[in-house]
């Protein structure tokens, strides 16, 4: 629900930053870049903030998308190295149970032997 509501909130941003650089287009501003005084319409001044915007929180979220995937890996080796050892440690009960078995064996010839 959370995710459907930050998409929507997020296209109508979108929208509207679109909708005022249309409306916009035609008046015409200064941009002081140095010295010089560029003209410059508000529109593509509007689209530039906007298009800024997105990239700066694209590159923002980015960090976090990164760090969430190198947590989920680190989490999938340790479930491995987890199962691995699981795995070696049924492999050791088995040889221990055969041993066993075979000890008692050996005792019931024994005891039979001394009868």
């Amino acid at each position: 629900m959370i995710k459907i509501l930050t998409n929507l909130i997020a296209l109508l941003l979108i929208i509207f930053v679109i909708t005022i650089g249309c409306q916009n287009y035609n008046s015409l501003t200064y941009i002081k870049f140095f010295a010089d005084k560029l003209p410059v319409t508000s529109g593509i001044v509007i689209f530039a903030a906007g298009l800024s915007g997105l990239i700066a929180g694209i590159i923002f979220m980015l960090q976090f998308v990164l760090q969430k995937n190198t947590a989920v890996k680190a989490y999938e080796r340790q479930l491995e190295k987890t199962s691995v050892s699981s795995d070696e440690n049924s492999a050791k009960v088995k040889v221990l149970e055969a041993k066993i078995q075979t000890l008692e064996k050996a005792l019931e010839e024994a005891t039979k032997k001394n009868q």
